[in-house]
């Protein structure tokens, strides 16, 4: 995955930053990660974590209203921007507007409230390590620490950062980490833009379902808005298709272990397997169409049909949708498992706990 991001950024104008952290593992790398970046509004995160740990504490109470006045004006105030000043707003609708609507206003509120240098104290005391008091300044893998902090936090006060984790999933700004993932993937992120330096940024816990991970993504001097986002989309892209194959799967034939040379993959709750291990370890044969770019297995008069990339299989002159299409990885064709077993006979059982599929054949 690094390689390949490295690949990808270093062909690209403007200087991009990326941080990902495996929340099953523990696992990090980064690109540039300690490079200092514009946060922008990406600070939002850390602000509204440092509210919610006081609120935690008994220190703030989110129903207390702040008077919105003059020096809390800046542009971005897309809840509040027409709203008169002398109006009123609980701490609980400023931290909404702040994550979900990236209001500034809101912003300034909150940042008067709790006190701009205790925020920085804040962020540095969980080991914060680009923070400057004066600048809005922080790398790719600070962002990612403060994302970390919050998944900390909701697992310690689960309704509290619940709300917080709920406008984070659903802030109006879903144009870069999100794009291109698969629509019902569940995403707590941040964006944030500072266009003097050309920065756009993202930060976020992407909830896939089997391999959780967090991801933030800065840029800076980059041309604009379309290649900036495009590329963060792209960054996105690849690291959740590799972290869609992270989960190991072991195999066993009538009990006893079935080694391959490509690891199976869990994909989308779908088990894939190199086709031509499996299925000569239940006497199928194996043929590969190079003119059409798909694979054929036979055994006994059954037979299936399967392209990578598509999902439409056919198995004995008759076409079936399949939930996870086959795929090339690793120079091998990997096919579902249980498609492949079934129809040639053999039976199957999953065992989640262990990442085991026992394969009964006779």
């Amino acid at each position: 995955m690094q390689k390949e991001l490295t690949r990808l950024l270093q062909n690209q104008k403007g200087t991009y930053g990326v941080f990902v952290k495996d929340l099953n593992t523990g696992h990090t790398f980064g690109v540039n990660h300690l490079e200092t970046f514009h946060a922008a509004s990406t600070i939002k995160l850390p602000v509204n974590l440092y509210l919610y740990e006081q609120m935690a504490k008994g220190k703030v109470n989110p129903s207390i209203e702040l008077v919105y006045r003059q020096e809390h004006y800046e542009d971005g105030g897309s809840k509040l921007q027409n709203d008169p000043v002398g109006s009123s707003y609980s701490i609980k609708q400023l931290s909404r507007y702040s994550i979900r609507y990236s209001d500034n206003i809101a912003t300034n509120m909150l940042l008067s409230y709790l006190g701009y240098s205790n925020v920085k104290g804040y962020m540095a005391s969980l080991g914060g390590k680009v923070i400057d008091y004066w600048d809005n300044t922080t790398c790719p893998r600070d962002m990612a620490l403060y994302m970390s902090r919050l998944v900390k936090f909701t697992s310690q006060h689960p309704e509290l950062g619940g709300q917080l984790m709920n406008d984070l999933e659903n802030t109006i700004f879903n144009d870069r980490i999100p794009k291109l993932l698969p629509p019902r993937t569940k995403i707590a992120h941040k964006i944030g833009n500072w266009p003097p330096t050309g920065t756009f940024n993202d930060v976020a816990l992407v909830k896939h379902i089997e391999s959780p991970y967090i991801i933030a993504v800065f840029s800076k001097n980059t041309p604009g808005t379309d290649e900036a986002f495009q590329v963060i989309q792209k960054v996105s892209k690849i690291v959740y298709d590799h972290q869609d194959k992270l989960i190991e799967i072991d195999l066993t034939l009538n009990g006893r272990p079935l080694k391959t040379d490509v690891s199976p993959i869990l994909s989308n709750g779908t088990v894939l397997v190199p086709v031509r291990i499996i299925s000569e370890s239940i006497d199928a044969k194996v043929r590969w169409d190079s003119e059409a770019n798909r694979v054929m297995i036979n055994k006994t008069g059954n037979s299936i049909w399967l392209q990578p990339g598509t999902t439409t299989a056919t198995i004995n002159g008759e076409d079936i949708s399949l939930n996870t299409p086959p795929r090339i990885y690793n120079k091998r064709t990997m096919v579902p498992l249980r498609l492949v077993s079934k129809a040639m006979g053999a039976r199957i059982k999953w065992d989640n706990d262990t990442k085991t599929v026992y394969i009964t054949y006779s």
